[in-house]
């Protein structure tokens, strides 16, 4: 999966599969974790457009869908 890097103090890479609906997401501890299935083309873009991705990301992203840690 292409990964966008975006610029956060948490997070270091973003990558989305519309095929799964499934959102991948690179923090800078280098943990990485698959997020959905669930999140539409329009969530993946308000994370990545969002002024604070971090904040975004913990309050439609991480508190909604399901994660599963990936190695």
């Amino acid at each position: 999966m292409d990964m966008q890097p975006v610029k956060s103090s948490a997070i270091n890479a973003v990558g989305y599969d519309p095929e799964t609906h499934t959102m991948h997401v690179e923090f800078r501890d280098g943990a990485k974790y698959e997020y959905g299935p669930g999140i539409m083309p329009a969530d993946h873009e308000a994370l990545v457009g969002a002024p604070s991705i971090g904040r975004h990301f913990q309050r439609h992203v991480a508190r909604v869908h399901e994660a599963r840690r990936v190695l």
